[in-house]
């Protein structure tokens, strides 16, 4: 997958040909950063003398920068504050032309991969917060607005994900499932923002500011618009954000401007109904990209009212900082005219908005609070709006292979309890119970033979769906030989990324690995083994790796990148064999007195690894990029 590269979607499912409001930017002249609040004026003005140059802006700007013009020291700063690009030229396009470009990117990422791109998902979902400890954050807050410290407090928390496959093709499943006006794709040398914003910001138009405050939330499921839109609640929530915009607005707008042309205005997002309001007014002449920041931001939809107060209350509640989730992304055209610090620009609220960097994926979700508020009620709100993230759909399905010796499926209940763990990860629904008695009743359905091998199968569907076959168990050479996968198939894909998440569950997607072995087949061996990104070795295409020296077994350990073999763990937990997990080399593995292969079908056998020293020079890799 080339991750070497930059490019920015701002995707407006809305668009078509007679109002062409997604963009594409790619080729970036320059990109500005800053880390820490002394770098942020630095960083503004180089942005405005970019637009003063005639030069596109593509900007992201965390929530922590809110801090820079509230006078308040938030978070730790460990992620940028801002993070910008300028772009010669902007490309604007219809919907149509933006489905068109996500393929192209899906395609030009798949040159050279190793896996299928369009397998992509994401596993191992967990949060920073359960409902029990919602519940006494939420607590803090009413305790908060009796004491007078705030009216509205938007508290947050975190969804933690791995991903898989092309982030072009998970945000492409995404989308679907969660159109938006300000859907944003930033690419940027394998650091990733999916943002599916329903929520307009600010936007300059011709010298007329716009900001449309969201607040106000309602399950779509037995709901119709007009009951949010008559719920008092909610209409509290967004009159004081509307209070709030139109006070910020108020500091940079001609005196008499300011007004608000729509309140209570709702919208389908997803699976829930918003609440939105219009609040609009005159610029000021004058005002740069600083003095704008400085008068709005962060938006009051994501903080609560009063700003600076409630900033310091959520500072005080929230685990972690929010960095580009609860921010803004934007973009700003080149001034129209000599005399003005600011051309045309549309900034979202980066709500709904995934931070990827490798295979690590965050999400943040969150809910304005009142006094009013029930927290069950803004729990189930806060589920509601991840949903359409955390139930997606897997990508892959899962399998098992499994020995029957005597119309007996060895270690069945061990292969069940690892596919039972998969599922579970990949948020794929397995019925242990029912599964184990499918499979004893095709056993008996086959009539195989007591006396004979067999192979038994599980697939397991994304969808949740059970096929089991069963075949004969071909015999292999007593002393079978192995490879080097990069030997097989060349080095560039044979090379695993240790921290793809999966490689350590018995996906569907093992199309690199079934090809080393299969490659390996027609050289009369029986595996190829594979190499991580570090240099370590992995494990074969269909077998897991030993090497002995005396009576000293080592294997490499699953964080390595590789399965967790039946077999692997039933021979760990031997105490003859006293086996030590440790990274080894292909030094180790060549230099070795024996080398082991194992799966649950063959149980151990030692193998002919001769040909290990001669391709050794297969593996003079160069510096690796994500694999």
């Amino acid at each position: 997958m080339n991750t070497n590269k930059t490019s920015i979607l701002l995707d407006d499912f809305s668009s078509c040909q007679s109002k062409l409001s997604s963009r594409i930017y790619s080729n970036p002249q320059k990109k500005m950063v800053a880390i820490s609040y002394s770098e942020v004026k630095d960083v503004i003005a180089e942005i405005e003398k970019a637009l003063g140059d005639g030069l596109f802006i593509v900007a992201l700007f965390s929530y922590e920068l809110g801090g820079f013009f509230n006078n308040l020291s938030l978070g730790k700063f460990q992620k940028p504050l801002i993070i910008a690009w300028a772009f010669k030229k902007v490309e604007k396009v219809s919907k149509s032309s933006v489905d068109l470009w996500l393929s192209q990117e899906i395609e030009e990422d798949a040159k050279g991969s190793k896996k299928s791109l369009n397998n992509s998902g994401i596993c191992n979902v967990r949060m920073n917060s359960n409902e029990m400890q919602y519940e006494k954050k939420i607590k803090k807050i009413f305790q908060n607005i009796l004491l007078g410290n705030t009216y509205q407090v938007n508290y947050t928390f975190k969804v933690y994900a791995n991903a898989y496959g092309s982030p072009v093709d998970l945000y492409m499943k995404l989308r679907e499932r969660q159109p938006s006006r300000f859907g944003a794709l930033i690419r940027d040398n394998g650091f990733n923002v999916m943002s599916f914003s329903p929520e307009w910001f600010v936007e300059l138009d011709n010298g007329t500011l716009r900001a449309k405050p969201m607040k106000g939330t309602l399950a779509v499921a037995g709901s119709k618009p007009s009951d949010l839109s008559k719920d008092k609640k909610n209409r509290a929530e967004n009159i004081m954000i509307v209070d709030l915009l139109r006070n910020d607005l108020g500091r940079i707008s001609e005196i008499g401007s300011v007004k608000v042309p729509k309140l209570f205005e709702i919208e389908r997002v997803g699976e829930i109904f918003q609440m939105t309001s219009t609040v609009e007014s005159k610029i000021k002449k004058n005002i740069g990209l600083e003095k704008l920041l400085e008068a709005i931001y962060p938006c009051g939809s994501v903080t609560g009212a009063p700003k600076n107060q409630t900033m310091k209350i959520i500072k005080d509640l929230e685990n972690e900082d929010r960095g580009f989730y609860c921010g803004s992304i934007g973009w700003l055209d080149p001034c129209s005219s000599p005399n003005s610090l600011l051309g045309n620009l549309m900034m979202s609220v980066s709500i709904r908005t995934a931070v990827m960097s490798g295979h690590n994926l965050t999400f943040g979700v969150g809910s304005g609070i009142t006094i009013d508020s029930n927290y069950k009620e803004e729990w189930k709100e806060c589920l509601l709006k991840a949903s359409f993230l955390v139930r997606l759909p897997s990508g892959v399905g899962l399998f098992e292979t499994i020995r029957i010796e005597g119309n007996v499926p060895k270690f069945l209940k061990n292969h069940i309890i690892r596919l039972i763990k998969s599922a579970g990860n990949f948020g794929i629904p397995c019925d242990p119970d029912l599964l184990e008695e499918l499979v004893h009743q095709k056993i008996s359905r086959d009539n195989i033979q007591k006396n004979k091998l067999y192979k038994l199968k599980i697939t397991l569907s994304p969808e949740g769906n059970y096929d089991i076959e069963i075949n004969p168990l071909e015999n292999i050479d007593p002393f079978p030989k192995i490879f080097w996968a990069a030997e097989l198939i060349g080095k560039q894909k044979s090379v695993v990324d240790s921290r793809d998440p999966t490689f350590y569950h018995k996906t569907t997607s093992r199309y690199i690995y079934d090809r080393a072995w299969k490659e390996a087949e027609k050289k009369g061996g029986f595996d190829g083994i594979f190499i991580n990104e570090k240099g370590q070795v992995t494990e074969g295409g269909r077998t897991n790796l030993f090497i002995r020296n005396g009576d000293n077994w080592q294997t490499p350990p699953i964080s390595c990148g590789l399965l967790p073999g039946v077999m692997r763990a039933i021979i760990i937990k031997d105490k003859d064999t006293k086996v030590q997990e440790a990274p080894l080399t292909p030094k180790d593995v060549i230099e070795a007195e024996s080398v082991y292969i194992c799966n649950s079908l063959r149980g151990l056998v030692e193998v002919d690894f001769s040909s290990l020293a001669s391709g050794i020079n297969v593996l003079e890799y160069s510096t690796i990029d994500e694999a």
